[in-house]
């Protein structure tokens, strides 16, 4: 019954975000509400890419309600009109890059990733570092080579779902360094 009633919350507007739709609540549910739950729902009818880019979503918006929270000289405003027009928040950028872009207000998702991934996985290093979590400081230094960050990506043994999350944890620690910095 809960799970039915979590579900049935997420088909629901309510005052900080529009209703999810039928499909991103179902793997909402299966991802955020059942994470680490062992009890066998598999959601058919999306796929590896479909999922992934529901969760970044999800988690982009917690993340910009974490900001509003927080950083209460922020554009309001504008941030909300964004949110209740998420269908654009988050989309595929389909050119060749692996790099997170940010483009008119809306989050582009390197769909390039879903190639290199399987390529990385054969390096021999792949997960040798399995769980190897950067720092906030980390994310913070410039120095990185992109070499360097490869091979995090390698020996850490991430999947492409992973390094979304990583990207988009690495956006906010710089957004919120920023914002630290100009108080």
């Amino acid at each position: 019954l809960e799970l039915v009633d979590q579900f049935g919350g997420m088909l629901l507007d309510r005052p900080e975000r529009i209703a999810f739709k039928t499909d991103e609540a179902l793997v909402l549910l299966e991802y955020r509400n059942l994470k680490d739950k062992k009890c066998g729902i598999i959601i058919t009818g999306c796929d590896e890419m479909e999922q992934d880019f529901l969760r970044i979503k999800e988690l982009l918006l917690e993340y910009i309600k974490l900001i509003l929270k927080n950083y209460s000289n922020c554009d309001k405003e504008k941030i909300l009109n964004s949110i209740n027009n998420d269908d654009k928040i988050v989309e595929f950028n389909t050119s060749d890059t692996i790099t997170f872009i940010v483009q008119n207000g809306v989050l582009l998702l390197p769909k390039a990733a879903y190639k290199l991934f399987p390529l990385l996985k054969q390096n021999e290093n792949y997960g040798t570092k399995a769980n190897n979590h950067r720092s906030i400081e980390d994310y913070l230094d410039t120095n990185t080579t992109y070499m360097e960050y490869i091979n995090h990506l390698i020996e850490s043994g991430m999947d492409v779902y992973d390094y979304f999350e990583e990207s988009l944890y690495m956006k906010l620690c710089i957004f919120v360094e920023v914002k630290v910095e100009h108080h």
